[in-house]
Order: structure tokens, then C-alpha cells, then sequence
């Protein structure tokens, strides 16, 4: 892993097996999955997993969908991208954002991600700090 400092700003980029992170602590976690990967922990993880969100209109209601629920009828609200989607062997799946700054407009759509999955058994929602 090495980090190259942009010259006009301070933010910098984080390259860890050929993949440009937003922060040292994504990279670092992606050096973890790996790691979890070569052991048989975890079956893989995809970076930058998008998840589209929906309104949808249900018995005269407006409800909140994602993108593996979405049908014709729906109005695209917004989408997000999740850091890290950890898929389990046990079929489960993680969806894992690594957070330095926590802003409103991520708050906002973690808070929409939590509806439509914080009640669903297949879905683990974590923030790493």
C-alpha cells in the first residue's frame, strides 16, 4: 500500500492492490478482508457496492426500496455507495462503511439503507469508526 499526496489540497489517495481508496483506513480494511478471503472467513467483497433507493407506491403508500426490490413502478430517489459488501459462506451479507467525517448526507442515507435492510436476517449493517 502507498499514499500519494495531491499538490493543491490535502487530501490524499490510498492505492492498495491496484485499487485507489478514499482513505488509508479503506485500505487498510480492504488489507483485512483480503487476509479474511485467503483464510476462508469470508467468501469475497465488492468496493463501492451502489445500492439504488426508490419510492414506490404501495396500496396508496409511498415506500422506501432498494435496488434488488425495485420494480417498474418506482421513482429513483437517490443512490449510495456503501464502502464494503462482504458476502458470507453462510449466504449472509455485510454491508460495511468505513467512516472518518460523518456528514449529513451520509447520515441521511444511512439512515434510508438501515430501513430497508436493518430488519432483514440476511443483512449486516456496520460502521467502522
Amino acid at each position: 500500500m502507498y499514499t500519494v499526496e495531491k499538490k493543491y489540497n490535502k487530501t490524499t489517495t490510498n492505492w492498495y492492490n491496484n485499487v485507489c481508496y478514499d482513505s488509508c483506513k479503506e485500505a487498510g480494511h480492504a488489507r483485512l478482508l483480503d487476509k479474511k478471503v485467503r483464510d476462508g472467513e469470508i467468501l469475497g467483497y465488492e468496493y463501492q457496492y451502489k445500492i439504488d433507493f426508490f419510492i414506490e407506491m404501495r396500496g396508496g403508500e409511498p415506500v422506501l426500496v432498494a435496488n434488488p426490490l425495485a420494480r417498474r413502478n418506482s421513482q429513483f430517489l437517490c443512490r449510495y455507495k456503501v464502502d464494503f459488501k462482504v458476502n458470507n459462506p453462510d449466504g449472509t451479507v455485510d454491508l460495511v462503511e468505513v467512516k472518518g467525517l460523518q456528514g449529513m448526507e451520509w447520515r441521511m442515507k444511512w439512515t434510508m439503507l438501515e430501513s430497508v435492510f436493518g430488519n432483514d436476517p440476511m443483512y449486516q449493517l456496520t460502521i467502522i469508526k
